[in-house]
Parts: structure tokens; C-alpha cells; sequence
């Protein structure tokens, strides 16, 4: 089905999939409803009402969760259809200027954040960093800007465990997902183009940020970059390889399932053996989890344009959280986790690297 239909079916359709939107249940206003982002996309796209600064910033109230196919007769993505409307948004010149700002700091550091990660992640890991070998594990950008000392343990843990595995971040040392997600396409290219070419000395790279995963499995081909080393995430090896924690922790710990990692990659049973290694227990269940889980509204770029919104999305999942009677809540994706701890501070939040490294209430990897 082509964009121009699947926005047409959007645009014409009762919102029969408002109520599994996040960002509409988060802001609660008829522009962040899927319909009326579709409908602005499709006017645009016809000319009817060429893009403005205005009407560009509905295009943007999405966090590319694919929350709302399951609940669609007609299996529609609004979340690529509205990349490619944030894609001409920015050839127009009329995206939202904190879009623009990320792309600068891209253009400064290689990621989104104005620090130096490689450089902040190389010194926290003794043995250094690595350019090839058999399995390099990548840190996310959250992960390398504010715990760059758990790559370290992960690596140790995994060659505990029998794997050959490396401390390895690309340079670039972001996987450019942000540029991606924000419409930046050209600069994606070019930014992807540079990362596999710094990666090119391993056999096998495994990748902690979900988005990242999905970025070098999926995104990468979409702009032409062929990808010549095998992508896993983290968490495959995490699972397979990770021991049975030789007690139990004394801590209830409650699993959410990150857009990403979910719906995206198919990663359900993985991260949850990775919990109950950690912790000795199985994880509580979110209600609702796997599939129809609750977006904690960290991709899609949606945080940079729509912080307020993100953070509602993230008390979304806080509120499960809560009526779970769990005691912590793992979430499969660094960035969700900061989202959520960030929106509540006193909320008990971690991610796996987390749990593999002690975090948490977990039993460390070897320990």
C-alpha cells in the first residue's frame, strides 16, 4: 500500500486507533491523534496545504512506536508515513528548530549530546577500545554519556560466559538513529555510511540500544548503506549466554517491552530470560506488555520536539508499573529507562545492562 493511500485511509478513518496512540493519550488533543497527523501529511503531499512551520510540528507528535498496527483493520504504519513527511519538513526547511539543533550537535560530536562519548567511553574501559575481533559490543548513547564504565563489566561478563567479546564504539559513536527519526535523511546517510566503515573489522557486532539495532538492521539498507559485519542485540547473546543467578534477589522486578526492541525486532522471551538469570525469578508482567505494550515515549525524535509529551508518555508506563506491585521496573532499552527515571525520580528504574552490572536489586553476571 502506498503512502498516499495509507494516509487517505488514515484521514478518512472514526480515529479507531486513538486509544493505543501514546502520544494522543499523552497530550490529549485532536492534533496528536493519528487521523489528523495522517491528514496533515496527506494535504501536504498533494499540495492542498503545502507544509508550514505550524503544520510541521504535527508531524512530529509521533514516536514511531507502531502501537496502533495491531489495532488497525488495514495493518497501517503511521509512524513511516510520517517520517517521510518529517523527511520533506526538513528539505523545505521548515522542521521544528530543536530538530535542527540536534542535527548541529551531530555535525559537532557524532551523537546527539555535546560530550565527546567515545573519548569518555575509551577512558572508562581499562583494556581500551577495540577495532575488530570476533563479537564488539556497542554501547548505547545513553549507556557511553552517563554509565561509561558498565561496558566494561558487560564485555568481562560475556567472556565469562565463553563469548570472544571486545569493547567496541564506532566513529562516528552514534548509530544516527536521531538524525533518522527527525527526518535528517542525507546526513543519515552519510553518518551510517561512517559508522560501518569504522565497525568493518568484526565479525559480529552487538548492539545495547535497541534503536541502534534496528537502525543497522533496518534503517542502514533503507538509505542504500549495506552493512557487511552481522548486527545481534545485545540482549540474544545476554540470554543465550548468561548463567542462572546462583541466588535470588530479594526484589520483585517488572519487565517492560520497549517499542524497538518489541514490535520492531521481535524481542520478547530474550530479555525476559535475561531478568530471571539476573534476579532468579520471573519477570512481573506490565499490563500491557509484548505486543500491545505501552510506549514509554522515547523514539520517533518525539523527547527533542515534545519533551512534555514524551515524560507523559513515560508516567504512562510508570502507572503500570505501580499497579504491578513490582519493586523495580527493567526496561529493554537504556533511553526508556533514563525517560522514566527522569519523569519520576523516585521510581525504582533500570535497564538489562543495569541488571547485568548490579543495578537495580539484580545479582551481577558472575557474581
Amino acid at each position: 500500500m502506498d503512502l498516499a493511500t495509507t494516509r487517505t485511509y488514515c484521514t478518512y478513518c472514526p480515529k479507531l486507533c486513538r486509544h493505543v496512540c501514546p502520544v494522543a493519550e499523552s497530550e490529549r488533543t485532536e492534533a496528536a491523534t493519528p487521523t489528523f497527523k495522517q491528514q496533515v501529511a496527506l494535504l501536504a503531499s498533494t499540495g492542498e496545504r503545502p507544509l508550514d512551520a505550524e503544520r510541521a510540528e504535527v508531524l512530529y507528535k509521533c514516536t514511531d512506536c507502531r502501537a496502533t498496527v495491531p489495532a488497525c483493520r488495514h495493518r497501517i504504519d503511521v509512524g513511516a508515513s510520517l517520517h517521510a513527511a518529517k523527511v520533506e519538513a526538513v528539505r523545505q526547511g521548515v522542521a521544528p528548530p530543536a530538530a535542527g539543533r540536534v542535527a548541529e550537535r551531530f555535525a559537532a560530536t557524532g551523537s546527539p549530546y555535546d560530550l565527546d562519548l567515545r573519548a569518555r567511553v575509551a577512558a572508562a574501559v581499562p583494556g581500551g577500545l577495540s577495532t575488530c575481533g570476533a563479537v564488539g559490543v556497542w554501547p548505547s548513547c545513553a549507556t557511553a554519556a552517563h554509565r561509561p564504565e558498565a561496558l566494561d563489566r558487560v564485555v568481562a561478563a560475556l567472556r565469562r560466559a565463553g563469548v570472544d567479546a571486545h569493547a567496541a564504539m564506532p566513529d562516528p559513536p552514534c548509530c544516527g538513529d536521531p538524525l533518522d527519526a527527525l527526518g535528517h535523511q542525507d546526513a543519515f546517510r552519510l553518518h551510517a555510511a561512517r559508522v560501518v566503515a569504522s565497525l568493518a573489522g568484526f565479525e559480529t557486532v552487538a548492539v545495547e540500544g535497541p534503536a541502534c539495532a534496528h537502525a543497522l538492521l533496518a534503517r542502514y539498507r533503507s538509505v542504500g548503506v549495506r552493512v557487511p559485519f552481522e548486527v545481534v542485540p545485545l540482549v540474544d547473546l545476554l540470554a543465550r549466554r548468561l548463567p542462572a543467578a546462583g541466588q535470588r534477589s530479594s526484589a520483585r522486578h517488572a519487565y517492560h517491552d520497549p517499542c524497538n526492541l518489541g514490535r520492531k525486532l521481535g524481542r520478547y522471551d530474550a530479555p525476559r530470560a535475561v531478568v530471571r538469570a539476573l534476579t532468579g525469578a520471573e519477570p512481573v508482567e506490565l499490563a500491557p506488555s509484548r505486543e500491545a505494550s505501552l510506549c514509554a515515549g522515547g523514539g520517533g525524535g518525539y523527547p527533542v520536539t515534545n519533551p512534555e509529551g514524551a515524560s507523559g508518555c513515560a508516567a504512562r508506563v510508570l502507572e503500570a508499573f505501580r499497579a504491578s506491585g513490582a519493586d523495580v521496573l527493567v526496561s529493554g532499552c537504556p533511553s526508556a529507562a533514563r525517560l522514566m527515571a527522569k519523569t519520576d525520580p523516585t521510581a525504582r528504574v533500570t535497564d538489562l545492562t543495569g541488571l547485568v552490572v548490579g543495578e537495580g536489586g539484580g545479582v551481577p553476571a558472575g557474581a
